[in-house]
């Protein structure tokens, strides 16, 4: 964090925080009251034209807020995405630092500097957990992806990388470059960005290859809430650090601000005047110390050759006893010889447990199905009938040119007669309705169509019409098919299992993902087979059904068996044993797993002991013995002592137990 130190002691003062994303940002008004800071006004805002435009756009929300708020807000502080400070977070890259002081100049700001949302949320969760941070941070902006591994509070990596559409293929390949250089954290933080809970599912569910993750990472959320609270905090911490007196000194005219310079250059002179003036108040300070004490004066003392002497060893030991007690001191870290061993075991009698959770997924899809629509062609014959009187049933089929058509009601023809003459023979006639027995234009047929009769003499019975036939017509409509009720299904399943509902287990559970089942709860659809429609829907419910398991309890059942196989002079402790789940069985309701077991023992040794026999020894003499007597395979000293002129003490290790920090490290 880059702070200036010009901020007053007025306990009600206004700042105006500005967080700066890559596509977006925040304005965000504080007030001082009693060392807190209150949030007044918080605006989200969109770039117009990208960064091109930022004065402008920032300008016109700050002109809302001043003439709602009645307040002229100057002091001004930024909050910014890590990928836009340089590694290090003591500068503002190119070309942002540029378009920053567009912004201060345009509006007239005062800039106290800036906060790096890494810092801020690696400081506050550091104070929250009471431990140095070792995680991955992942920071989500519009284009770029960043990775921040932390451990132990400190920042050992940061990359960055373009986004692509696949944001798994993002993160995998900044991973794969961390992984060559370290071993990553296994707890992931995510923030800032609109579908954290979605890349969280896809981290959760991808396979991870052992190279990256020996286990399922554990995957949190940052709110963009909690974000800006952690900005605010370290803000806050800093003002309130200033104002106490910590820090006073004021910048005047040409001041640094966030790794640019307002109005010019700071000379190195100026640097040097300040240092100046710093010593010679310290140096003041000090004679008017000593001048304190030129004041008194001790009566004369005749001293002989041999009290000055023994008056000089005293004062010899004494300085040697107090730089003993109170400055010598080292810290010597032995590396300690381990043993490894590796076995496969099967694991029957682990308590597996079950949870459940529901999720509800809806989805639709066009149709595929197709079937023809419309009306039969209606018309009316004259039937003929050169036989005697003869009835025709209703449903009486008749054809022409192929086409069949069906009587609509019983009708009776007369029988055939004679002409007057006897010359000829006239046939016996009857109106009737028909009716097309398809659907279809066919059916239209002209006037003038002779119509035969099935399994009837057409020389004895048939029929014509003297009018044109209508209102035959057809269309293809969609309908729903078989195929498409199962596409269905078979998608909603498939969404079910890259996005099943996350559960949440406690911090020493681990969950069998092999082990994971899905089902139908409930299916809907909003059509049948064979009905009319251009789309159909699902809404379904699935079940998820988790196993999982206790590792403390794993750990026990592994113990035993890797404990009975390391040498006796090793020690194994539970907190050394790892596995990797090769394989899950089941079998007559009963849950096995195949294990690839590792445990890590250390030669076991007596530091007690130890402590006793290096405390005040020669470099030699020590070493002699860590080599033939403790057996260690390594040892590191930092020892401050080194640069003593007196040649008994040059080389020795202190002589009293709280000046010697020995540590215990495992030669791999």
């Amino acid at each position: 964090m880059r702070l200036l130190n010009f901020f007053s002691k007025n306990k009600n003062e206004i700042y105006l925080a500005i967080f700066l994303k890559e596509e977006e940002g925040r304005l965000i008004v504080l007030k001082s009251n009693n060392q807190k800071m209150i949030i007044l006004e918080l605006r989200k805002f969109f770039y117009s034209n990208g960064w091109e435009n930022l004065p402008e756009d920032i300008d016109e929300i700050l002109f809302q807020i001043e003439s709602q708020t009645k307040t002229k807000i100057k002091k001004t502080i930024f909050f910014l995405f890590s990928h836009l400070v340089e590694i290090g977070g003591h500068k503002i890259k190119e070309p942002y630092l540029t378009k920053i002081k567009e912004i201060i100049k345009g509006l007239e700001l005062i800039p106290l500097g800036f906060v790096d949302c890494q810092e801020a949320i690696s400081n506050q969760l550091a104070k929250e957990e009471g431990v140095g941070l070792t995680a991955i941070l992942l920071e989500i902006d519009k284009t770029n992806l960043t990775a921040l591994i932390y451990k132990g509070g400190q920042l050992k990596g940061v990359k960055t990388v373009s986004r692509t559409n696949d944001f798994l293929e993002d993160l995998i390949l900044l991973l794969s470059d961390f992984k060559k250089e370290m071993i990553l954290p296994s707890r992931i933080i995510l923030y800032n960005s609109n579908d954290l809970d979605d890349k969280m599912n896809r981290i959760l569910t991808y396979r991870w290859q052992e190279n990256i993750f020996v286990q399922l990472p554990k995957v949190e959320i940052l709110p963009e809430k909690k974000v800006i609270q952690e900005l605010i905090n370290v803000f806050e911490n800093q003002i309130n650090f200033q104002e106490e007196g910590i820090i006073s000194e004021r910048v005047e005219k040409k001041e640094e601000v966030m790794g640019f310079v307002i109005g010019g250059d700071i000379k190195e002179e100026e640097i040097e005047n300040k240092k100046t003036k710093k010593e010679s108040l310290f140096k003041k300070k000090t004679i008017n110390f000593l001048n304190f004490f030129s004041h008194f004066s001790l009566p004369k003392i005749s001293w002989s050759k041999k009290s000055y002497l023994i008056l000089g060893g005293i004062l010899i030991i004494s300085a040697l006893f107090l730089n003993e007690f109170f400055f010598h001191k080292a810290s010597l870290t032995i590396f300690i010889p381990t043993q490894t061993i590796k076995k496969e075991l099967m694991i029957k009698n682990l308590a597996i447990k079950t949870k459940e959770t529901k999720i509800e997924l809806k989805r639709q899809k066009e149709t595929t199905g197709k079937k023809l629509i419309g009306e039969r062609a209606k018309g009316e014959v004259i039937i003929y009938n050169f036989d005697k009187e003869k009835i025709f049933e209703k449903g009486t089929v008749l054809e022409t040119e192929g086409i069949k058509f069906t009587i609509e009601e019983e009708v009776k023809v007369a029988s055939a007669s004679l002409t007057s003459d006897g010359s000829a023979k006239l046939p016996g006639k009857a109106k009737v309705k028909v009716l097309a027995k398809e659907i279809g234009k066919q059916g239209n047929i002209s006037k003038g169509k002779t119509f035969k009769f099935l399994d009837l003499d057409p020389e004895t019975y048939f029929a014509k019409n003297e009018i044109s036939f209508s209102d035959g017509l057809e269309k293809e409509v969609r309908t729903v098919d078989k195929k498409d009720i199962e596409t269905l299904k078979e998608a909603v399943f498939e969404e079910a299992k890259k996005g099943k509902s996350v559960i949440k287990l406690a911090k020493n559970e681990r969950l069998i993902e092999s082990l994971t089942e899905l089902k139908f709860d409930e299916l809907k659809f909003s059509k049948e087979i064979g009905e009319e429609g251009s789309v159909i829907d699902l809404s379904a419910i699935i079940s998820t059904i988790y196993y999982f398991y206790n590792n403390d309890e794993l750990i026990n059942l592994i113990y035993p068996f890797l404990n009975k196989e390391i040498s006796k002079d090793f020690l194994l402790k539970k907190e050394k044993i790892s596995y990797q789940i090769k394989d899950v069985l089941k079998e007559d309701g009963k849950i096995y797993l195949s294990l690839l077991t590792e445990g890590r023992g250390i030669k076991k040794i007596n530091e007690e002991e130890i402590y006793y026999y290096l405390l005040g020894k020669e470099e030699k003499d020590w070493q002699n013995f860590l080599k033939t007597k403790a057996f260690v395979a390594g040892y590191k000293l930092n020892n401050n002592n080194n640069q003593i002129p007196i040649p008994f003490l040059k080389n020795r290790l202190p002589f009293f137990k709280k000046n010697l920090e020995l540590k215990i490290a495992e030669f791999k």
